[in-house]
């Protein structure tokens, strides 16, 4: 009983506890920035990049050596060390010595390995930054649309009004009445599509800073209309200079290239080095050197081993070469998504939606004293909304396509200080 009175009180401490404020991303900056602090994919991947440095340090170590103690003794009912000549404690050292080449390779190949980890490294940043770019640009979309959205609503429920005054009147048709109610419903359904998809890239932005869902919310504020100055050579350029995946599969090719020389390397033979000495008494004590070589007879291993390396390097030029082709396509389709999403804005912006916005100011005069139907009416709000909607559309794919662009070629091409 005890117990269970114990449970409520905390329950109820509990519930009347406040929740937690939802956190509110207004600026793109603020959303990249964090992005970068939070996203723990990211982070492991810093620490690996760390756990490879740490490796690479030790790459050029020799391997460590060997400690013996002896004791030699003749027979075994007594101890007859200084008794006997045999006899003795004896300590020695003994190291192990790769060929030198080889062990040169083995670091050079660990650094490689934590080269290739840190641009995997710049190449998951890359890709955060990119996504959050383009959430931020679908989000800005997506409420821009329910903006306007509402504003057809608020159009439409104006004409619904004039279409009653004028049927009151006996001077409009109750058909216009119904079209119109018809219009609004419809117009109510196509929100509610649009939050719910607002309500899912909600989601993933809380996915992507490791938050809760519902604990964060992004208010995009309007993307700045910008132009590309690159051309699409330069693009390509900085992206066959600077793309982390590309620079990977360099590296990749090198470190395959010193795993051949390796390879190579395991023809021939390593040392072993020993050092020693034996406590005997009063006889005079013994020393001992030694110096061993591990000779490597069976040879069809050495040869698999090589031949296997000579494979793996013919794969990563490979493998280089059609990474390299498909970056310079990639780039080609971000520039021209780009290009045409920006022409679009400048043509939805300067012409299209000004003419629209003349065409429903005229055509709202007309109907009210009867010059114009009222289906003429509707298909202008509709007009109107539509190249509004469109030009969100277009402003956000062309952040989307520059975003793309930026992971390909690591380099800003729309900044985010603007």
């Amino acid at each position: 009983m005890r117990t269970s009175c114990l449970l409520l009180f905390l329950f109820g401490i509990m519930a009347g506890m406040p929740a937690e404020a939802q956190r509110k991303v207004t600026d793109l900056s603020q959303l990249v920035a964090l992005v970068l602090q939070r996203n723990p994919r990211l982070q492991a991947e810093r620490l690996e990049t760390r756990a490879l440095d740490r490796r690479a340090e030790a790459g050029g170590v020799l391997p460590s050596p060997g400690l013996a103690f002896e004791l030699r003794n003749v027979g075994w009912d007594r101890l007859t060390v200084g008794d006997e000549m045999m006899s003795g404690f004896g300590i020695s050292v003994t190291q192990n010595v790769p060929f030198p080449p080889k062990l040169k390779l083995h670091s050079r190949s660990a650094q490689l390995e934590a080269s290739q980890q840190a641009q995997m490294t710049e190449e998951t940043r890359l890709a955060l930054v990119r996504e959050a770019k383009q959430l931020y640009a679908q989000i800005f979309y997506s409420q821009r649309s329910c903006e306007l959205l509402r504003k057809k609503k608020s159009l439409l429920e104006k004409g619904l009004s004039l279409a009653q005054t004028r049927y009151a009147l006996g001077q409009g048709l109750q058909a216009d009445l119904f079209k119109a109610q018809v219009e609004i419903s419809q117009t109510e359904g196509m929100l509610l599509e649009v939050e719910e998809v607002l309500g899912s890239l909600q989601a993933r932005v809380a996915y992507l800073l490791a938050f809760e869902p519902d604990s964060v919310e992004v208010v995009a504020a309007e993307l700045p209309v910008s132009s590309l100055q690159l051309t699409i050579s330069d693009l390509q350029a900085r992206a066959l200079m600077a793309n982390p995946r590309l620079r990977g599969a360099e590296l990749e090719k090198e470190r395959a290239a010193v795993a051949e020389r390796l390879a190579r390397a395991g023809f021939l033979p390593d040392f072993m080095v020993r050092a020693g000495t034996m406590f005997r008494g009063r006889f005079p004590d013994m020393y001992e050197v030694m110096i061993g070589l591990e000779l490597p007879l069976y040879w069809n291993r050495e040869k698999n081993l090589l031949a296997e390396a000579r494979l793996r390097q013919e794969g990563a030029q490979l493998r280089a070469l059609d990474l390299q082709n498909e970056i310079i396509r990639a780039v080609r389709e971000s520039f021209v998504a780009a290009k045409s999403a920006e022409t679009r804005v400048a043509l939805y912006r300067e012409r299209t939606i000004p003419q629209a916005e003349r065409s429903l100011q005229a055509t709202l005069s007309g109907y009210q004293v009867g010059r114009v139907d009222f289906l003429s009416l509707l298909s202008d709000i509709h007009s109107l909304i539509t190249y509004e909607i469109e030009y969100a559309r277009s402003l956000a794919d062309l952040w989307i396509a520059a975003a793309q662009l930026e992971e390909l070629t690591g380099f800003e091409i729309l900044p985010l200080d603007q």
